[in-house]
């Protein structure tokens, strides 16, 4: 298998994993996130979101 034939699947994974169980969604290119992110999911709580400004 080729590399980015192995990153490709790992990421598809991980979008399935913040769609399924988080509630994220991909709209237009942007990450849309449910107003109850806070809520618990089981034994998943998100505490704290971070996001790295774009470089210019």
């Amino acid at each position: 298998m080729i590399w980015n034939g192995y990153t490709g699947a790992a990421g598809w994974m991980l979008r399935q994993a913040m769609e399924s169980v988080v509630g994220a969604a991909l709209e237009g290119g942007r990450v849309v996130l449910p107003s109850d992110l806070s809520r618990p999911r089981g034994g998943l709580m998100v505490r704290e979101l971070k996001r790295k400004p774009p470089e210019p």
